[in-house]
């Protein structure tokens, strides 16, 4: 059944909140309070003084309720579990949960906490210590399982939200066994339109079957005091109102509603809850609902069908706001969707506003009243505690040298914060002249602040002067200048000359008249000597030229007139140079010219000697000797033409001078006689033979042939001996003939 009201059709099980009066030009008026409010936990509040405060009240209608309780009679007396009722659709259920009481020990706050997930008004949500035993009781599975309801029939079970108690069976405090709420082996059910009760328990809300009710049961169904289940109604304070519009197109300027809402592109407001029904029929123009304005796909709110040209969208909105239906395509087809809350108003006492900000100005309780339209209330107290600021100390002023460390230390407070990066109690370096302010929070968290200034002087500028660069040896002198006073590193005295051993920084510090100092430094470059070397010590014969060359500079000049690397007849022992490289330092070196004497060489008197004979010529006074025409010293050869032998003598000190002889040589050819004999040989020189001829002598003629070695060649008897085998030279015939031996020199040609 179902009356109509307006043009809207209301449920008959909703109506149960109206009263409707007999004529029909009568107002509607609601209920007494049947959905009760709760107000947000406000959480004191500790300021600090002079510091703004907002208080913000926030209530909801409370959707869920317990219903149900039961400790079963199967093994281990279940089951044991809850029944819950969702009175408006919830969002998101995690922000619910519940605890139990046990024996009367107080709460235990809150056991079990909710997953995410949304509920729909007028559904029932089971919870159970186990499922097994609870399907068997009831015959269906319970929707969660906890031991959070691992109840017995003199426990309390506490509903929350946000961690605030919102419904209460029991008390949490008081054991129930032998109370009027005992449901020891039986249940209580809550009655129809009541509660919830918030955090004080209402015992005349609720139903019971008395204890041991279900002893000996086994099933919910044949027991003879069921548990009841899914029994519970509630009459909302909230009125759900359904509209229904016929959306087309009028070109590409405006949707033409039809229906609840009418007319080109109107501005649709309804409340929480509503159900708006879509019947769009404009193909070109697909309808969109979105949480933003403008065309495009993007930002439609998640509702089946949202975007469609010929269809149906149905769309509860489950959050207040506006909202805005566009087309997909023309920025004129558009305008907004209105979604309004329930309203609740918020009383502050002390002259506060909620959710406007004020100045405490001092400590005190401050109380907040929620009242909605149908009469529900609650109430809130806020203690304020306003602190006093601390009385922070940043110090006294500091005058500093720029570069200089200092360290600013507030007081007064608990913990400091410095502006300009610095650290409290940390040396730091101010870079100019500045006031810092520090900020100093005690342990309430007030802070006050105070201000230092630190004043910074200028360092002198210190001047060490230019670098220099010196030769080994050279001695410097460093002055600095820019202060009044100056002191040098490395043992160096300001302004006097010293002579330095290597390169190096020098690093003067420079203090003024404020006792500021600063630091220039210069470099002096030693420059090596160079490593010069006129060359090694020189052996010259007397008479010869010498040439010496310095070397491991750039330049170089030697003394006693000579020139780098020019030839020169050596008269002195002893030559110095003095080499000067490219940095134009100089070293010197010096080398020993040794002049020795020539030898005498001989090369011994003349000679005269015959045709082709052997001759040997041998030098003295030297240690090697060098004839010319091809003769070597000591060694025999033969003399064919009257010739001058030229002799070059060496010593040991490559010294060398010349001597000469000459070698006549006379033609010894043809017979062979000799004076005062009767021996006559022949031909002379020979090819071949050679005939010997003894004038007067017939006995026996005994002829050795010998070489210019003396190695005997031949013996023979015979007067006539051939040389033919023999090689050209000269051999040497001895004859001998009764008591007398001759020797004559022939030549084989």
């Amino acid at each position: 059944m179902h009356v109509y009201l307006s043009s809207k059709i209301y449920s008959m099980k909703r109506l149960l909140l109206l009263t409707i009066p007999l004529l029909f030009n009568s107002t509607i008026s609601y209920a007494q309070c049947n959905t009760p409010i709760t107000l947000n936990n406000i959480l004191d509040q500790n300021i600090c003084s002079g510091e703004s405060l907002t208080l913000t009240a926030n209530a909801i209608a409370i959707p869920l309720v317990i219903t149900s309780v039961f400790d079963g009679p199967l093994t281990g007396g279940t089951p044991k579990g809850i029944e819950l009722y969702v009175i408006n659709d919830i969002n998101d259920l995690s922000e619910y949960g519940l605890g139990s009481a046990n024996n009367g020990g107080g709460t235990d706050g809150e056991e079990f906490t909710f997953p995410v997930t949304s509920a729909s008004a007028g559904q029932y949500i089971y919870l159970a210590s186990d499922s097994a035993q609870f399907n068997n009781w009831f015959g269906f599975d319970t929707d969660y399982i906890t031991s959070a309801v691992n109840i017995n029939g003199d426990d309390a079970i506490e509903l929350f939200h946000l961690g605030d108690v919102i419904d209460l069976f029991g008390d949490i405090n008081l054991d129930g066994s032998g109370e009027p709420w005992d449901y020891l082996d039986g249940w209580a059910y809550r009655n129809s339109s009541t509660g919830p009760d918030g955090s004080v328990f209402a015992l005349s809300s609720w139903s019971f079957s008395g204890p041991n009710a279900l002893d000996g049961e086994l099933l919910n169904s044949t027991a003879g005091s069921p548990v009841p289940i899914g029994m519970f109604t509630h009459a909302s304070n909230i009125i759900i109102n359904t509209y229904t519009m016929d959306v087309t197109a009028a070109g590409s300027m405006d949707y033409i509603f039809a229906g609840d809402f009418s007319g080109a592109d109107p501005a649709i407001n309804v409340a929480l809850g509503d159900t708006l029904i879509f019947n769009v029929n404009s193909p070109s123009h697909p309808f969109w609902i979105n949480a933003t304005q403008g065309t495009g796909t993007s930002n439609g709110v998640v509702v089946t069908n949202n975007g469609i040209g010929s269809g149906t969208i149905t769309w509860v909105p489950t959050t207040a706001g506006t909202y805005y239906y566009n087309c997909q395509f023309h920025s004129m087809m558009t305008n907004t969707i209105t979604v309004g809350a329930p309203a609740i108003s918020y009383a502050w006492d002390n002259g506060v506003s909620n959710g406007v900000p004020f100045i405490p100005t001092s400590s005190g309780d401050y109380i907040v009243v929620a009242n909605d339209a149908f009469g529900c209330t609650d109430t809130e107290t806020v203690t304020v505690t306003v602190n006093p600021l601390p009385a922070v100390d940043a110090g006294t002023y500091v005058q500093i040298c720029d570069g200089d460390t200092v360290t600013l230390s507030g007081a007064g407070a608990s913990t400091y914060i410095w502006d300009n990066g610095i650290a409290d109690g940390v040396l730091f370096i101010p870079s100019t002249t500045t006031l810092y302010t520090v900020t100093g929070t005690d342990a309430n968290g007030c802070s006050g602040s105070d201000t230092v200034s630190i004043g910074v002087w200028n360092l002198p500028i210190v001047d060490a002067g230019s670098d220099q660069t010196i030769c080994s040896g050279d001695s410097v002198t460093l002055t600095g200048v820019g202060a009044s006073s100056f002191s040098w590193d490395n043992g160096v005295s300001d302004a006097i000359l010293f002579t330095p051993l290597s390169t190096a920084t020098y690093t003067v510090t420079g203090t003024d008249g404020n006792a500021c100092v600063n630091s220039d430094q210069v470099l002096v470059t030693v420059n090596a000597l160079p490593t010069v070397s006129g060359g090694l010590d020189v052996a010259v014969c007397a008479g010869d030229s010498a040439i010496l060359n310095g070397s491991g500079a750039v330049s170089y000049a030697w003394d006693n007139g000579i020139t780098d690397g020019v030839h020169f007849i050596p008269a002195a022992n002893t030559y110095t140079v003095t080499g000067t490289d490219g940095n134009g330092c100089e070293n010197t070196d010096q080398v020993d010219v040794t002049i020795n004497p020539l030898p005498t060489v001989g090369a011994g008197a003349d000679q005269t000697v015959c045709e082709g004979d052997l001759v040997t010529v041998s030098g003295t006074g030297a240690s090697s000797y060098t004839w010319d025409n091809g003769v070597s010293d000591g060694v025999a050869f033969n003399a064919t033409t009257t010739t001058t032998y030229n002799l070059t003598g060496v010593d040991v000190n490559g010294c060398e001078n010349t001597d000469s002889l000459t070698i006549v040589v006379e033609e010894c050819t043809g017979i062979v006689e000799i004076m005062n004999s009767s021996l006559t040989i022949y031909p002379n020189p020979t090819s071949d033979q050679i005939i010997i001829d003894i004038k007067g002598y017939n006995g026996r003629i005994n002829i050795e042939v010998y070489d210019l070695s003396g190695r005997l060649l031949e013996t023979t008897t015979n007067t006539t001996v051939s040389l033919k085998k023999q090689a050209k030279g000269i051999y040497v015939f001895k004859v001998s003939y009764g008591e007398i031996t001759e020797e004559i020199r022939v030549v084989r040609d």
